[in-house]
């Protein structure tokens, strides 16, 4: 079973502002939450418990 995490922003927020490359902020943020999910751990971010659209979007995947 999948589990959706939620990392706080000022986990990544440091990252997103050292990151000098080329390309779509959406990739950047991916990546600066990532590194944040490694670098902390997955099991220790607290779990997202997503309602309404997002939560009916999570039930089609």
């Amino acid at each position: 079973m999948s589990r959706v995490a939620r990392v706080p922003s000022k986990l990544s927020a440091g990252s997103r502002k050292t990151t000098r490359e080329p390309g779509k902020p959406d990739v950047i943020d991916a990546t600066a939450i990532a590194r944040v999910a490694i670098r902390e751990g997955f099991d220790s971010l607290p779990v997202a418990h997503p309602a309404g659209p997002k939560l009916n979007v999570r039930l089609l995947v």
